[in-house]
């Protein structure tokens, strides 16, 4: 399957039944509306508000990402149609789709914070917000260069060590996802030799191409979807109200439904012929 069909499908998909997407995109919507009722009515947020609004949040939180889920899941049956929603299966599918990511990220976020021990980052950040504190805006001017130097510095050592600790952890946890989905197994999902021969059957060049060129065409279209929005959420309260709708339809929902359906389009790759000009290998030499 190529990659513009890939696209394609995954565009079209979220309309496949408009009565499961606007209750997709309701469930989204509930804990920032909710959020934002509490906020503009001036409650002020009691223990038992805030206790009400965490709940809320986690639920719908589970039910989305389980979704996410049973997508993929439909997606690798060569199911072109949106499951339905199953709230039981898709809170549980929601807690391993979690633990999944808390498992895999756990050694990323061992080691930055360990980098940001060493580096003496926090410190240094409590330097400035020291001078910050007592120049107000005009901390620049009284900070010593050196300390600035040395925190932005170790503030992009950071930023690159993460950003390739992320892409390292990215690539077999989305396979992840797709064996959880395929197996309904937490396990199979943690099985990186498995999930290494999955990826083989792809291609690597393939599955890392795909993954990058679907990145930049989604990153550009939610850029400027998020200025649109983030202009109009300052445009009083009905602007924050229609901003927030559009957010939790669009980039929540919509793009939510795009990325899951094309998770599983790729990992079906793995069952078709490999793009021989992306992993193309020379004859062996017959002399």
């Amino acid at each position: 399957m190529s990659l513009s069909s890939i696209l394609d499908d995954g565009f079209k998909y979220p309309f496949q039944n408009k009565r499961i997407f606007i209750v997709i995109g309701i469930l989204a919507l509930l804990y920032p509306l909710l959020t934002i009722i509490v906020t503009i009515t001036g409650n002020s947020l009691s223990v038992e508000i805030i206790a009400i609004l965490i709940i809320v949040g986690i639920i719908t939180y589970l039910i989305l990402m389980g979704y996410g889920i049973s997508i993929i899941k439909s997606t690798i049956n060569n199911d072109s149609k949106l499951p339905t929603i199953e709230l039981k299966e898709n809170i549980l599918n929601g807690i391993k789709y979690l633990s999944i990511i808390l498992t895999y990220f756990i050694i990323p976020i061992i080691i930055m914070v360990i980098l940001i021990s060493n580096l003496n980052f926090i410190q240094d950040y409590n330097s400035i917000m020291g001078y910050y504190t007592q120049y107000g805006l005009e901390y620049g001017a009284h900070t010593p260069n050196a300390l600035l130097i040395n925190f932005l510095t170790k503030f992009l050592e950071i930023i690159v060590v993460g950003i390739i600790l992320l892409v390292i952890f990215l690539i077999p946890l989305l396979i992840g996802f797709c064996r959880l989905s395929k197996d309904n197994s937490v396990k199979s999902a943690l099985q990186i030799t498995e999930i290494i021969k999955d990826i083989k059957e792809i291609g690597w060049g393939r599955y890392i191409g795909y993954l990058i060129a679907i990145g930049i065409i989604v990153g550009i279209i939610m850029f400027f979807v998020n200025i649109i929005i983030g202009y109009m959420s300052l445009m009083g309260i009905l602007g924050l109200i229609i901003s927030t709708i559009l957010n939790s339809f669009i980039i929540v929902t919509f793009f939510g439904l795009f990325i899951s359906r094309v998770l599983g389009l790729v990992y079906n790759l793995k069952d078709e012929e490999i793009d021989p000009y992306i992993n193309y290998k020379p004859p062996e030499n017959s002399y």
